[in-house]
C-alpha cells in the first residue's frame, strides 16, 4: 500500500522536530550495521546487494554472516531458485546449481552468470521436477531452500 505523499510530509515534518531522531537516523544513514551490511543501498535498488553493490542472497543479514564463516572455494551449492543468491554463491564456491522455473528470468540470469553457475529450467506446474533435479547423483555441500 502506497503512503500518501501528505502523510510523507507530515512525518518528515515531525522526525524535523526532534533532533533526537534526525541525529539517530543521520548515524546511521553514515555507519553502524545498515550502511555497513548495505541496507541502505539494496533499498535504493529494489535488491539485496551489499554496501559495495554486489549480489546478497534474499535471506537475513546474521545469516549472510553465518554462512561467509563456512563457504569454501570448494563448496557445491544447489538452489531452489535463482536469482541474487546465485550471484553471490558463484563469487565463492565451485559450483552452484540453481533450479528455476521462470523463462523470463532464467534467460536475464543466464545473460550475467559467471561459467561455474548451471541454470535448470524446470516447469512450474511440476513440482517434482524441482525435486528431482536435486537428486540427480551429484553431492552438494550446501542446499539452499
Amino acid at each position: 500500500m502506497a503512503i500518501k505523499i501528505s502523510e510523507k510530509i507530515k512525518t518528515l515534518y515531525r522526525l524535523v522536530r526532534d533532533p533526537r531522531a534526525v541525529n539517530a537516523l543521520l548515524t546511521l544513514f553514515h555507519s553502524g550495521f545498515l550502511r555497513d551490511y548495505g541496507w541502505f543501498e539494496s533499498y535504493k535498488a529494489r535488491t539485496p546487494i551489499d554496501s559495495q553493490g554486489q549480489p546478497l542472497p534474499w535471506i537475513t543479514y546474521p545469516a549472510i554472516s553465518f554462512l561467509r564463516t563456512r563457504i569454501k572455494p570448494t563448496l557445491r551449492v544447489f538452489e531452489f531458485g535463482s536469482g541474487q543468491s546465485t550471484l553471490f554463491f558463484a563469487n565463492l564456491v565451485e559450483s552452484v546449481t540453481s533450479v528455476e522455473h521462470n523463462p523470463v528470468w532464467l534467460e536475464r540470469l543466464q545473460g550475467i552468470s559467471p561459467h561455474n553457475v548451471i541454470l535448470v529450467p524446470a516447469s512450474k506446474l511440476d513440482p517434482k521436477s524441482y525435486a528431482n533435479i536435486a537428486t540427480d547423483h551429484i553431492r552438494y555441500d550446501l542446499i539452499l531452500i
